[in-house]
């Protein structure tokens, strides 16, 4: 049974410099507090349904970013890697997957990201 869930997370960039054309969007996943990596995890994770192995969300990565100072929004592809470890034969796997989120900055320098995410696996 494939889903897909809604994402959404506020991201304070009052730090950060996210119109400076050398900014590193890299740094957005530096600034979530460990709560919000978590709720995040366990929101890609709600998608997945094969629970074998134990999944786990790691390689949290961001490219195409893309960001409009006129109008306050954008966009970024979050990159991420489902994995798992079996541990009956000691085998590991790892799938690679990403959501694009679109997002607004608020006036109080907060960035409003949201996003669907599709597990796209075939379930025969």
């Amino acid at each position: 049974m494939n889903e897909s869930i809604q994402i959404e997370m506020t991201i304070a960039v009052s730090d950060l410099d996210i119109v400076d054309h050398g900014f590193n969007p890299r740094s957005l996943i530096k600034v979530l507090s460990r709560s919000q990596l978590r709720v995040l995890k366990e929101s890609l994770l709600e998608v997945v349904v094969e629970k074998d192995g134990g999944p786990q969300i790691g390689d949290l990565n961001i490219s195409n970013w893309h960001y409009d100072a006129n109008e306050n929004t954008g966009r970024f592809r979050l990159h991420f890697a489902i994995d798992r470890q079996f541990c009956c034969s000691d085998t590991e796997s790892c799938v690679a997957d990403y959501v694009d989120f679109t997002f607004s900055v608020q006036h109080d320098d907060h960035l409003i990201a949201s996003a669907t995410y599709f597990n796209w696996s075939i379930n025969n």
